[in-house]
């Protein structure tokens, strides 16, 4: 489970984003929800591998903004940050091998804190920057 927000620093259209390994801005009841509307819509629509939920927050509620069963850019990220394979793993679980039988069996958080900032014009991106910290304001001071 990754933060993901978009970051407007100047008044032209660029895609600027972050991504965040923990969430450090979700609530616990938030990142409750989340993990209990991901599993039920991975249920509901059979997903067998990835699936990739966009998810935005307003005033305490939380909102579906996307739900694709298909991986997504921040998966490469994510097994980065964590050290497991996940395209891998999925494929595994595609062709019929069992989470279980895999090891993966429970949440796996990260002891540090992972970025990866997105810089582009428009739909074109430019370059992209993974930094792994002890805590996110160290992440983030370069």
């Amino acid at each position: 489970l990754c933060s993901y927000f978009k970051l407007y620093t100047v008044p032209i259209q660029l895609n600027q984003c972050a991504c965040v390994l923990p969430p450090h801005t979700l609530g616990k009841d938030i990142l409750k929800q989340i993990k209990e509307n991901t599993r039920a819509m991975a249920g509901e629509l059979a997903v067998v591998g990835l699936m990739n939920v966009q998810y935005t927050v307003k005033d305490g509620k939380l909102f579906v903004l996307e739900v694709t069963p298909r991986a997504s850019r921040t998966i490469p990220f994510v097994s980065k940050a964590t050290g497991i394979p996940f395209a891998r793993m999925a494929t595994k679980v595609m062709l019929g091998r069992s989470l279980a039988e895999l090891g993966l069996t429970q949440e796996t958080i990260p002891d540090h804190v992972a970025s990866l900032i997105t810089v582009g014009f428009l739909h074109k991106e430019k370059s992209r920057v993974i930094m792994i910290a002890t805590n996110f304001g160290n992440n983030l001071n370069w």
